[in-house]
């Protein structure tokens, strides 16, 4: 089945430290557009977003201008929420 092609616009910071803001991607999630994101970048967005968790800097996830919300806190020293999260 072949995916549409999705907009996705990284804001401010993240945005410019990527050095680039807007994608368009054939992805059907959250987790599948981070992980898209993730390899063009050489990594570069999972290095930005770990580092940026410890300076406790948090990003909103926006899908259509709504809030993405998720079942359970996503906690970087457990491991297994994020990877049980749909944004993995």
């Amino acid at each position: 089945m072949k995916k549409d092609l999705v907009d996705i616009k990284l804001h401010g910071h993240l945005g410019k430290k990527i050095k680039k803001s807007n994608w368009k991607l054939a992805v059907s999630s959250v987790g599948e557009a981070i992980s898209a994101i993730n390899n063009l970048t050489s990594e570069k967005l999972k290095k930005l977003l770990i580092r940026d968790h410890k300076k406790n800097i948090r990003y909103n996830v926006l899908i259509n201008g709504n809030d993405f919300g998720h079942d359970r806190d996503l906690d970087i020293n457990n491991p297994e929420t994020i990877a049980e999260s749909e944004l993995c």
